[in-house]
């Protein structure tokens, strides 16, 4: 009889300790921290370990901008500027991961083609550095200029982005002669 109360007694401790091998789900990338120049403007993070598709923002777009593909599993992280930055990366179910980003000196050339990534509020205008690389006459547009416009200002060689109202959009900078997309921006605007 001893033998089977110690048997009833153990069985509950068996099933409560298959409920902690429960798996947390993680957000794993091949870097934690990077280090860029004009030497390396601009690295790709592998995604190794993701629930879903993948979001990133920079703590700060004049020293780095940020391009997600989620069909490479990748995150490009482009310095334009000299300086320390913090980039967050959230998947589908919100588990976050962080990448350091430390630019040294010089101001580097924007990407051609990936998407950068820029947060705005209603009402803001910001400022990013001017590519490097566009030489020539070039035009800029907005997908949707009821959420965000941009404007190429050639007297300060800044890109100046302004968020409208809340939402997603993507604004581009192409050749005036030949129309060919140069830079693509992936902005989400955000209600103050």
């Amino acid at each position: 009889m001893k033998k089977y109360l110690m048997l009833l007694l153990l069985c509950p401790l068996f099933l409560a300790c298959s409920d902690d091998d429960e798996v947390t789900p993680e957000l794993k990338l091949s870097k934690t921290a990077v280090e860029l120049d004009v030497e390396n403007d601009h690295v790709g993070v592998d995604i190794i370990e993701a629930n879903g598709e993948c979001s990133a923002i920079s703590s700060d777009e004049k020293v780095a901008l940020i391009g997600v593909n989620n069909e490479d599993k990748k995150v490009y992280i482009y310095g334009v500027g000299m300086g320390e930055a913090t980039i967050t990366v959230k998947d589908a179910i919100g588990v976050v991961a962080t990448i350091k980003v430390s630019v040294g000196e010089g101001v580097l050339p924007l990407p051609e083609t990936n998407p950068l990534a820029i947060s705005i509020n209603e009402g803001e205008v910001k400022e990013l550095a001017y590519p490097l690389t566009m030489k020539g006459a070039y035009k800029a547009g907005s997908k949707n200029p009821d959420i965000a416009t941009i404007n190429i200002n050639r007297n300060n060689k800044k890109i100046e982005i302004t968020g409208v109202t809340s939402g997603k959009t993507e604004l581009y900078i192409y050749s005036d002669n030949t129309n060919n997309v140069k830079f693509i921006y992936e902005v989400t605007v955000a209600k103050l």
